[in-house]
């Protein structure tokens, strides 16, 4: 009977290691990643591949959304064998496996005055520093932006993927689409797009309205058709960020300059805007003789806010905290020159990490205190020459963080994608290791 109940305990304890095991992916990793297993282009042809998105999906792994350039002399052909694009996404599972890699296409040739395009190659624009792809409640992932040039009419996109990156379904929006015939023809796009408790998706569309820059609150349907385009008068430019406020409106930050068209000094604007686009509340911050502006935002699980700033001139970031009434709680500077707040997360026990970097070279991870602000720890990462993706971080499944950049020298073939898995406390792992997809 002794040896029996030793044999139990024995088997309880590897139940619960495999249970403990299987809840905390291996605690620290970076990969690098690219498409050069498909298109076949070689360290000579410089092949580069610039990451801007970062989602978690319901089944806890990563999706990245990227674009590529090279100094190849043509990829036309390569795009014709639909084995290059300008812009791709990619999944990375929980412990840092590459699962599946799509270069990006349109289902048929889109239509502009005076050429055709099949490539999303414009849809990367509104990537950097905006909530422009976002994980969907039914485990997928939707993604936007613009296609065209500068030099013809460009047609917003908004595209709905299912877990495995296949197109469930994706919607070319001419400017005539959003208003009825009072847009102009001239380059609509989306940057902004969520989920709302309803299934129904939100955005924000940058659009000329009746002969004025305008931005538009626009209400799709699941299946991504436009229901109603509201204008949002107080907004005459696209702002610096948005969020959802988690009652079924937004967020939006603005600098001055873009909030009245005036060349003036710009401080940070936030204002909140009802699901139906009726203004909310709209509060000023900053001080006088000297230049802010927002750079990240995310929204706190008590209903704040949590704001990340630059300041001009003192080259320093300013990182505050609101309620939901827009009332500032705390602030506190990051004082190390030039370095830019590219993404902020809230921590389990309600604490704040912020990511800050000045392009390509090191980045931090600071955590401060969710209540008050005060600085808790300061990691600084420069091991390896790291290009922070803005809003590139989220919370990992089962414990740390995950973040999201580009970098080069080896094993980057020439400038890959990385995905960083860090632990609760912003320790890395020592190299970085590149992986093949299946």
């Amino acid at each position: 009977m002794k040896h029996f109940k030793i044999y139990l305990l024995f088997l309880l304890f590897i139940a619960a290691s495999t249970i403990l095991f299987s809840q905390n992916p291996a605690a620290t990793w970076q990969v690098t990643f690219g498409g050069e297993q498909f298109n076949g282009l070689k360290p000579k042809d410089c092949p580069i591949e610039y990451s801007h998105g970062l989602v978690k999906i319901k089944d806890g792994s990563y999706v990245v959304a990227g674009r590529t350039e090279n100094c190849a002399k043509d990829t036309t052909g390569l795009v014709k064998e639909k084995k290059y694009s300008d812009t791709w996404i990619a999944n990375i599972s929980t412990d840092g496996a590459p699962v599946w890699f799509k270069y990006l296409f349109f289902d048929k040739p889109v239509q502009f005055e005076g050429y055709s395009n099949e490539v999303r190659q414009a849809q990367d624009e509104v990537f950097r520093g905006r909530k422009i792809m976002i994980a969907t409640s039914d485990s997928g992932f939707l993604t936007g932006g613009s296609v065209g040039s500068a030099n013809y009419n460009k047609k917003a996109v908004l595209i709905k993927h299912n877990s495995k990156g296949a197109v469930e379904w994706e919607k070319i929006i001419e400017a005539k689409e959003f208003c009825d015939g009072d847009c102009a023809k001239e380059d609509p796009y989306l940057f902004h797009i969520q989920e709302q408790p309803d299934g129904m998706i939100l955005g924000l569309a940058d659009i000329n309205y009746k002969d004025k820059k305008s931005i538009l609150l626009v209400k799709f349907n699941r299946d991504g058709d436009i229901k109603k385009s509201i204008y949002l008068p107080d907004l005459s430019f696209t702002p610096n960020y948005a969020v959802p406020s988690g009652d079924g409106g937004l967020i939006i930050s603005i600098k001055n300059s873009n909030l009245s068209g005036e060349e003036k000094q710009n401080d940070v604007n936030l204002l909140k805007f009802a699901e139906n686009g009726s203004p909310v509340w709209k509060k000023n911050f900053g001080k006088p003789g000297i230049e802010e502006e927002v750079f990240s935002m995310t929204k706190s699980e008590d209903g704040g806010f949590i704001i990340g700033a630059n300041i001009s001139g003192k080259n320093s970031s300013w990182i505050f905290k609101v309620d939901s009434n827009g009332e500032k709680l705390w602030e506190n500077q990051f004082d190390k020159p030039d370095q830019f707040v590219d993404g902020l997360v809230e921590t389990p026990e309600k604490d704040i990490i912020a990511i800050l970097s000045q392009g390509e070279g090191p980045f931090y991870m600071v955590k401060y205190k969710g209540t008050d602000g005060k600085k808790i720890w300061e990691k600084k990462h420069s091991r390896r020459s790291y290009a922070i993706a803005m809003g590139g971080i989220t919370r990992a499944t089962g414990d740390g963080y995950v973040i999201l950049a580009y970098t080069k020298g080896k094993p980057a073939i020439s400038t890959d994608a990385i995905l960083i898995k860090t632990d609760w406390d912003g320790n890395l792992s020592k190299e970085a290791v590149r992986k093949n997809f299946p």
